[in-house]
């Protein structure tokens, strides 16, 4: 009798995980091959899961994260990406607020250079949880990525080298429109963030931020002078941090740009003390 309820509401209710016992086996063995770093083994048990119980939402998980697994270094084949974006996009399916799914698939779009969509999924995660250090994080990354591309092209519109500022162009207050919601955005993101969680990255972006902002001061050579400050002070504490070891743990795994070295900048990034 228990049995036929349960078949009932896995049938009412697609998001449950209605396992069958061999399948339940299988999850076992598929979790304990992943967790021990046996990823081929654990997507041969993994898959099989799916298989026995489509309706399984840590089968589709874990599966995706294996894929996801077989895709690191610099030969990643992008096909298991893309296999594992499939699977994240089943367990939203399953259970549309899987916060961890909705950031790990972000990370995988965003190596797919699916960035729009990326961003998407994470902004999804932080109205989830607007506490999420690693959404956060993220959203700020991309909107920091969104200025400096802003800014590269204008300097390579008006040959503009790395040193020369962009605040006397006559295009500076058409790029401050464009660009200063992102900054603004980007700043408080990270602000919260370091609330949160004490990380070198997110103050080296800060510090991005404020060298994208002292660009946007357009003809205000005060201001652009203390947000050169700024950036110069996020980056010496982003240095102190960063020998402490501090350095997140996100599954965010684009590498920040430093910003450019300014006089005074002695930290040694290559190695900690």
């Amino acid at each position: 009798m228990v049995r036929i309820l349960t078949l009932i509401s896995c049938f009412l209710v697609p998001s449950m995980d209605c396992q069958t016992p061999e399948a339940t086996s299988q999850l076992g063995s598929g979790i304990a091959a992943y967790e021990e770093g046996a990823i081929k083994e654990a997507i041969r048990d993994l898959e099989q899961v799916v298989s026995l119980d489509p309706q399984s939402t840590i089968g589709h998980f874990y599966l995706a994260s294996a894929y996801e697994m077989m895709c690191l270094g610099s030969d990643c084949d992008s096909h298991w990406l893309e296999l594992a974006v499939k699977q994240y996009a089943r367990v939203l399916e399953l259970d549309p607020s899987h916060k961890e799914a909705l950031k790990s698939m972000a990370s995988v779009l965003y190596k797919l250079l699916r960035t729009d969509e990326a961003e998407g999924l994470y902004r999804r995660a932080a109205k989830l949880d607007a506490n999420d250090a690693e959404a956060l994080y993220a959203i700020a990354v991309l909107d920091s990525i969104r200025v400096f591309g802003v800014l590269r092209e204008e300097r390579i519109r008006f040959h503009r080298g790395e040193k020369q500022p962009l605040i006397g162009l006559p295009t500076c207050p058409g790029m401050r429109a464009k660009t200063m919601p992102d900054v603004e955005e980007g700043m408080a993101l990270l602000t919260r963030t370091l609330q949160l969680e004490s990380y070198s990255e997110p103050q080296m972006y800060m510090a991005v931020f404020f060298m994208e902002r002292a660009e946007l001061q357009c003809g205000d050579r005060s201001a652009y002078k203390r947000d050169l400050k700024s950036e110069q002070q996020w980056l010496n504490q982003a240095c102190v941090t960063w020998h402490d070891g501090k350095t997140t743990p996100y599954r965010w795994l684009l590498s920040p740009p430093p910003p450019p070295r300014r006089r005074g900048d002695t930290c040694s990034w290559s190695s900690r003390d």
